[in-house]
C-alpha cells in the first residue's frame, strides 16, 4: 500500500503473478489488479477497516495426531466479517437476524452430505445413510473412503456449521474429529467419514 514501492512492484507484476498465480483464485485480469492496486495505495490508512479472526471467534481443539487446529465459531465470524465490510451499523449474524431455531437453521442451508465407509464393515456407509436421511440429511453419495479410520470424521467444505453441529450431536463426532476444508468444487458441502468406533458402537436402531 506505499505509493513509493508501487512502481517498483507493478514492473515485476508479470513474474510476481506467475510464481502465485496457481494459489489466486479472481476473475480479475493482471490490468484490472494493478488498477485496483493503485486505487488501494492512494486509500488514507485511516479510511481502511481491519480486524482478526483470532481466539474470540474460535475454538481451540487437536487433530488426531496431536495437532493445535481452530475450529471457527461462524456467527463470531461473521459479525467480524460485518464489522469490516459493512458500510452501515453492522448487520448481526445470520442466525439472530432472521431465526432462532437451530433445526431451520439447518434446514435453511440444505447441505448435500457424502457418507463414505472408512472401515473392513460391510454396508456401514449404506446403512448408516439410509439412517441419517431418515433424521433429514441430504445424503447424495455414499461410498467407501480411500483410507481406514479408528475415529470417524466430518468435513465441512462449505460451511454449514449448523448441519455439522446437528451431525456432532447425532453421531457423537468427537471434536477433534471436525475438520474445516474450504473447497467450493468439492461434491458435496461435508464429508463424513465413518471410523471403527461408530461401526463398533452406535445409535443406529
Amino acid at each position: 500500500t506505499s505509493l513509493g514501492n508501487l512502481p517498483k512492484l507493478i514492473a515485476n507484476a508479470p513474474t510476481i503473478y506467475n510464481n502465485l498465480r496457481s494459489g489466486i483464485h479472481t476473475n480479475l485480469t493482471l490490468k484490472e489488479i494493478i488498477s485496483l492496486a493503485w486505487t488501494v495505495a492512494q486509500i488514507p490508512r485511516e479510511n481502511i477497516k481491519r480486524s482478526i479472526i483470532g481466539p474470540n471467534e474460535t475454538t481451540r481443539t487437536f487433530s488426531p495426531d496431536g495437532l493445535d487446529i481452530l475450529l471457527p465459531d461462524m456467527d463470531a465470524v461473521r459479525a467480524v466479517r460485518d464489522q469490516v465490510f459493512s458500510t452501515d451499523s453492522g448487520v448481526a449474524p445470520i442466525a439472530t437476524v432472521y431465526v432462532s431455531n437451530p433445526e431451520e437453521l439447518r434446514q435453511a442451508e440444505n447441505a448435500t452430505v457424502s457418507v463414505l465407509n472408512a472401515t473392513t464393515t460391510a454396508g456401514l456407509a449404506s446403512q448408516t445413510s439410509d439412517y441419517l436421511k431418515s433424521n433429514g440429511i441430504n445424503v447424495t453419495v455414499t461410498g467407501n473412503a480411500q483410507e481406514k479410520s479408528d475415529s470417524t470424521v466430518i468435513i465441512d467444505y462449505t460451511g454449514k456449521p449448523y448441519t455439522v453441529q446437528y451431525l456432532v450431536e447425532l453421531l457423537n463426532i468427537q471434536p477433534n474429529s471436525i475438520y474445516s476444508r474450504y473447497d467450493p468444487n468439492s461434491e458435496t458441502d461435508i464429508a463424513i467419514l465413518l471410523g471403527n468406533d461408530w461401526a463398533q458402537n452406535n445409535t443406529m436402531p
